[in-house]
């Protein structure tokens, strides 16, 4: 284990550092969050090219940040790309739990 999980996790750690320079706030994903970004990333992995899913991941979170400019709850902006990664990839639609 190294450093940086012993000190609260890696994405805990990015979070701080990068919430610290956020014009907004900025929060690790809840464990239902988490696991729902996992899959899609999974998906978008499995249905194309590997090198592919972390770009997807970036794409879907600056939705979710856009959508939220516009009023909609991360819940429902997560959702609304869950419904654009399954009819990219042909994976079932996947819920925010």
């Amino acid at each position: 284990m190294n450093e940086a999980q012993d000190e609260g996790g890696l994405l805990d750690q990015l979070t701080r550092i990068l919430g610290g320079t956020a014009v907004g706030s900025l929060r690790a994903p809840t464990s239902d969050r988490r696991a729902l970004i996992l899959r899609l990333a999974r998906d978008v992995a499995h249905a194309g090219e590997r090198q592919e899913t972390p770009l997807a991941t970036y794409l879907i979170g600056r939705y979710v940040e856009l959508r939220r400019a516009a009023g909609l709850s991360e819940d429902q902006a997560l959702a609304e790309a869950a419904e654009a990664v399954s009819a990219v990839t042909g994976s079932p639609d996947t819920e925010v739990q």
